[in-house]
Order: C-alpha cells, then structure tokens, then sequence
C-alpha cells in the first residue's frame, strides 16, 4: 500500500511538473506571438508613413496612395492607443528580441500619453488630408513625425 501510494505521488509530481513545463511554454508562444505582431504593426505604420512622405515629395504626388497610407497610418495608430500591444513580459525580460526598452513599462503613463499623441496626430492628418492642402498636409505629416521621434529617443532600443 505503501508503495503505491508512492508511485501516485509520483505520478502526480510528475504530471504537476508537466503542466508547469508546458504552460511555461503557452506562456513563451503567446510572448512572441505578442512581440512578432507589435513589431510587424510597427514595421506596417513606419511603412506607411514613409509611403506619405515619398508621395510628398513628388512633384505631383498621387492622392490615391497618399490617402491609402493615411488611413493605414490611421488605423494603425488608432490600434497602438487603444489595444495593449506592450502587455507586461513582452519587453526585453521576455528572452525575445525587442527593440521596446524596460523604461516603457517604468513610465507607463508618460509613454501611454504618447501613444495617444500619435492617434491624434494621425487624426489630424486625415483631417488635413480631407481639406487638400497641401502644405498643411506636409507640415501635420512632420508633427505627426515628432511624436514618433519623441518616443523612439525614450522608448526604443537604438538601431545599430
């Protein structure tokens, strides 16, 4: 009796310590998964970005894509402010290769301000962007550009 009873616990050690392993696991998936979107989200706002400014910069830019790449950025923006895209874990403690640096989650609220800053921004650009001038367009397309360089000077892990 005694012996088996020594076999259940171990049993059951065993499978306790299973269920650890592989919801540890879960736990690393869900963490790149996590990373890999909001750095791919981020790839897709920088794209988009940068498709506004090369279209700005052509002697006869075509508001066809200047308008697409406005509602991306829009989008893309009005996601980051409102969808946690920096959940606690998934900066660099995570073991994943990130860009985001510990002090996002330090300065949580100044950084969330931030992120909010952007959305507006982007905002505004629609905004700009509906009432065809140009160069307001051009010159919201560089304040929305600042709140981007804001918060990679603080929150970014400088690009080699």
């Amino acid at each position: 009796m005694v012996e088996k009873n020594r076999q259940v616990k171990k049993g059951a050690v065993l499978l306790a310590c299973t269920a650890m392993v592989v919801a540890g696991l879960a736990w690393a998936v869900d963490e790149q998964q996590v990373i890999e979107s909001r750095q791919s989200n981020y790839r897709e706002l920088g794209g988009a970005y940068k498709g506004i400014r090369d279209e700005l910069q052509k002697r006869k830019p075509l508001m066809i894509m200047v308008r697409q790449h406005v509602d991306q950025l829009g989008m893309l923006a009005h996601s980051q402010a409102n969808a946690d895209w920096f959940p606690a874990g998934s900066g660099p403690e995570a073991g994943i290769e990130t860009e985001a640096l510990p002090v996002i989650w330090e300065q949580r609220d100044e950084f969330d301000r931030l992120r909010e800053e952007l959305n507006q921004e982007a905002i505004m650009l629609a905004d700009v962007l509906a009432s065809g001038d140009m160069d307001a367009l051009a010159d919201q397309h560089r304040a929305l550009g600042m709140v981007c360089k804001q918060c990679h000077d603080v929150y970014r892990l400088e690009d080699d």
